[in-house]
């Protein structure tokens, strides 16, 4: 974790690059990875998700779980895994069906940018990871060239880190730099869009990509933000308080109860 102070930790081992205050930090330990990450946000994030208090500069007040308690008190008691268990109602896909509707994304992808040259595929941890690389596998069947695959956790880039826990998934992992690339996001199911737009903040910190583009298995509806995807497996039409598990087993409507 980082104190309130501001300081990184001894498991942090960096120095300073060229573009201050950017760093190239080594993450030592469970993962033993490299990234590069902005530590004025990163100190920013870690502190305000023990503080949940912080105020920022020109705000009219300071957010706090006070603002709406009720909701906090859902989230935090159904998000896993805190608590809550999915139940689910209905099937919605099979696992044929999700196959199918990969493929056929993947074929739109090829289509839509005359082929794969300078197109990275990335998926967004957990959910994208395993269809961003069923994409990227379809797609060099298709185009006889493999495509490069990351992966992207952005949990220290949202926006909602005082309504519910919010932890690092797993490694961020971009393959090369992004700049002047056409990038193809993926994740798993497009709910109110703000995954998504930390997602474009994320991306940022990895180049200037020319064009980002959105593949989903699932669209629920519901958007808080102007985002829509370019590619879609399913249109699903849910009320807010439902839920849709996403695999490639298939597609489950359901509703996550408290234990």
């Amino acid at each position: 974790a980082v104190s309130a102070a501001g300081a990184l930790p001894d498991a942090y081992v960096g120095h300073v690059g060229p573009r201050f205050p950017e760093v190239d930090i080594e993450l030592r330990g469970r993962f033993g990875c490299r990234e590069v990450v902005q530590v004025g946000k990163l100190r920013a994030y870690m502190v305000a998700c023990y503080s949940r208090s912080r105020p920022s500069s020109g705000s009219c007040e300071a957010r706090t779980d006070l603002e709406d308690p009720v909701v906090a008190e859902r989230e935090r008691r159904l998000t896993l895994p805190r608590g809550g268990v999915f139940v689910p109602r209905s099937q919605v896909m099979s696992g044929d069906d999700v196959r199918r509707a990969l493929t056929r994304i993947a074929h739109e992808v090829a289509e839509r940018n005359g082929g794969l040259e300078e197109v990275v595929v990335v998926g967004l941890q957990t959910g994208g990871v395993g269809f961003a690389y069923r994409i990227a596998s379809v797609l060099e069947e298709i185009e006889k060239v493999a495509t490069p695959v990351g992966t992207l956790d952005v949990a220290f880039y949202r926006d909602d880190i005082g309504l519910r826990p919010v932890l690092p998934e797993a490694v961020t992992d971009i393959p090369c730099d992004l700049t002047g690339r056409t990038v193809v996001l993926v994740d798993d199911v497009l709910f109110t869009g703000r995954t998504v737009r930390a997602a474009l903040n994320a991306l940022a910190d990895y180049g200037r990509a020319r064009s980002v583009q959105l593949a989903v298995m699932v669209d629920r509806g519901h958007r808080e933000l102007p985002i829509r995807p370019d590619y879609v497996g399913k249109n699903l039409p849910t009320r807010f308080d439902e839920q849709v598990d996403v695999s490639m087993d298939g597609v489950l409507l359901g509703n996550v109860v408290a234990r």
